[in-house]
C-alpha cells in the first residue's frame, strides 16, 4: 500500500491515465493530418504502434492486409512522422 492506495488502485489509475494519454495522441494525429492521403498513413502508423488495440502490428502484417509491400508501409509511416 502506498499513500493509502492499494496496488490494484494504483494499477487502475495507471490504466486510466494511459488510456487518456493514448486518446490524446490519436486525436492530435487526426487533427494534424491533411485529408487527402494522411488518413491512410495515420491508419498504418496507429496499427504499427498499436495505438487503437494495444497490439503493435508488424510492417509485413499491415502490408499483407493492404496488399502493399513491407517497404511501402515503412515509407508511409516514416513520411507521417516527418
Amino acid at each position: 500500500m502506498q499513500n493509502g492506495l492499494s496496488d490494484s488502485d494504483i494499477d487502475r489509475l495507471k490504466a486510466i491515465h494511459l488510456a487518456t494519454f493514448i486518446d490524446a495522441v490519436i486525436l492530435f494525429i487526426e487533427l494534424t493530418t491533411d485529408k487527402t492521403d494522411g488518413e491512410r498513413r495515420n491508419n498504418f502508423m496507429m496499427r504499427h504502434y498499436g495505438l487503437h488495440t494495444g497490439q503493435a502490428e508488424t510492417l509485413q502484417a499491415i502490408g499483407d492486409s493492404m496488399q502493399l509491400s513491407r517497404e511501402r508501409i515503412r515509407q508511409l509511416v516514416k513520411k507521417r512522422l516527418q
